[in-house]
């Protein structure tokens, strides 16, 4: 996250009181840490059970979440089964502010794939964040991250995403 926040500020157009970046694209492997990002871990548990997010008991190969979207004239979150055994998602976002929403997007988006990973019995693989138009505010150019990545593991079988709560998680 840190080497796109430094190529929005390299390759960025100066647009009014922003740097704009259209079409990249980055990737976390969740199989290795969880991208914990200007946000804590609780928060972004209490957003995704804010949804009423149905799933099939098996995916074949992909599978959108639709419903689940923050913001569904923007962005989708896409499933893939690799291998039959590995879940990966990849998050299309149209339009968003690098600083203040991205972050929150990645950590709601992972903890998702991992929830669906933990209730269908798939490893957590990787989750690829493809962008549109991406920019950062000029007044947000000198901040920095915040960017922690937990070693998360689910301790507890949950069903149904109504069971997760904080103690189900080892961080």
């Amino acid at each position: 996250m840190e080497l796109f926040l430094e190529k929005i500020k390299k390759y960025g157009e100066h647009k009014n009181n922003r740097l704009v970046l259209f079409g990249d694209q980055f990737e976390f492997d969740l199989s290795k840490s969880f991208p914990l990002i200007n946000t804590n871990f609780s928060y972004i548990l209490d957003k995704i059970l804010e949804f009423k997010i149905e799933y099939p008991s098996n995916l074949e190969s992909v599978f959108m979440l639709q419903n689940f979207s923050l913001n569904p004239t923007t962005e989708t979150f896409q499933l893939y089964v690799k291998n039959n055994s590995v879940l990966e998602g990849k998050i299309s976002i149209k339009i968003c502010d690098a600083y203040n929403r991205l972050p929150l997007r990645i950590g709601i988006y992972s903890l998702l794939l991992y929830l669906i990973s933990h209730m269908l019995n798939y490893k957590v693989g990787r989750i690829i964040c493809s962008m549109g138009e991406t920019y950062l505010l000029l007044k947000d150019l000198d901040k920095e991250l915040n960017v922690n990545k937990l070693n998360l593991a689910i301790v507890k079988k949950c069903e149904i995403f109504e069971d997760f709560t904080l103690d189900c998680f080892r961080y």
